[in-house]
């Protein structure tokens, strides 16, 4: 009879050929099943992500570069079904743009089916992009400074000031010193913004 170290030895020998049969198969099996529902509900076509990394270091499968390039409508037919021609119609038969988020911040829309929030009172100086409009993901907004006004320091009761009016039109001869950068802004770190496909 022979002892139980043999034994079980021999159920170790007889589960990896078992398994070394099998594991390719069912590792496939459910590779293709974990991407399925990765691509299907947990991460959908047309989500974006602020990728750390460089552009080279992106997954080949899978993800594109917010660079508003050109693709494929086969190629990429779940990421043209979500976005369609929002963001360019290519060559308006085989291909579609992908958004071009270079040098952009993102910003929810104002109006969903829910109705419109009234957090965007610019909304009207939008420009749509692609066939989409104004009120759609892909518009673009360009920077400004929201309605202010300064007060020119003057002299209490003296000459100081110089500000004149010429009938209903006021002519100005002051203005405050010219200040700032080159654009509005707040603090910020640049990403490289990737788009599911």
């Amino acid at each position: 009879m022979a002892d139980l170290a043999s034994v079980l030895h021999r159920i170790q020998l007889e589960q990896t050929r078992f398994k070394s049969a099998i594991s390719e198969s069912l590792a496939q099996n459910l590779g293709e099943t974990v991407n399925y529902i990765l691509d299907g509900y947990v991460i959908p076509p047309g989500s974006y992500y602020g990728y750390a990394g460089l552009e080279a270091s992106i997954p080949a499968n899978g993800w594109l570069v917010c660079d508003g390039r050109a693709v494929s409508r086969t190629t990429y037919a779940n990421l043209f079904t979500a976005i369609g021609t929002l963001y360019g119609s290519g060559d308006f038969a085989t291909t579609f743009n992908v958004p071009d988020l270079r040098g952009r911040f993102l910003r929810g829309t104002d109006a969903t089916t829910q109705g419109d929030a009234g957090r965007d009172p610019g909304e009207a100086s939008r420009t749509p992009a692609g066939t989409g409009t104004a009120s759609q993901p892909g518009s673009t907004q360009l920077d400004a400074i929201g309605s202010h006004s300064h007060r020119i320091p003057t002299q209490a009761g003296g000459s100081g000031a110089s500000i004149q009016s010429s009938g209903d039109s006021p002519v100005y001869t002051q203005s405050t010193e010219t200040t700032g950068g080159a654009e509005t802004t707040v603090k910020n770190m640049y990403c490289l913004y990737i788009i599911k496909t």
